[in-house]
């Protein structure tokens, strides 16, 4: 008798459970499911970074691109950042070691993207 209720517990409560599993499977595929659609539809426009290899010198000179790689100099080597366009300027702090930092700041002009298409830096 003791074996008998043992087994009808096991078999009504692992259907129960079961049944439960396969419930939260299901909430959790339409929560899931909404969750991708709303940052979808939040995600708006994608922002376009370009390089300044790659634009024109009206382009440039009229900051179409509010953030661009640009190019900058340290220690007689010549590196390139991402930066953004305030102002007339494109304009990108870099944060050093010891609270120190380096403003990569050019004026958004023509003879700006002169000198760095002159300098080999295409």
């Amino acid at each position: 008798m003791k074996y008998l209720l043992i087994s009808l517990v096991l078999l009504f409560g692992l259907s129960d459970v079961a049944f439960s599993q396969s419930r939260f499977n299901k909430l959790f595929k339409e929560i899931k499911k909404v969750t991708q659609v709303k940052s979808r539809k939040s995600s708006g426009r994608k922002v376009v970074i370009q390089h300044m290899k790659s634009i024109s010198k009206v382009d440039y000179m009229n900051g179409k691109y509010k953030k661009l790689i640009v190019p900058y100099e340290e220690s007689g080597k010549v590196k390139s950042i991402q930066s953004d366009y305030k102002n007339g300027r494109y304009i990108r702090v870099i944060q050093r070691p010891r609270g120190q930092s380096i403003t990569v700041n050019l004026k958004s002009d023509g003879a700006t993207y002169d000198y760095w298409k002159n300098k080999g830096w295409y």
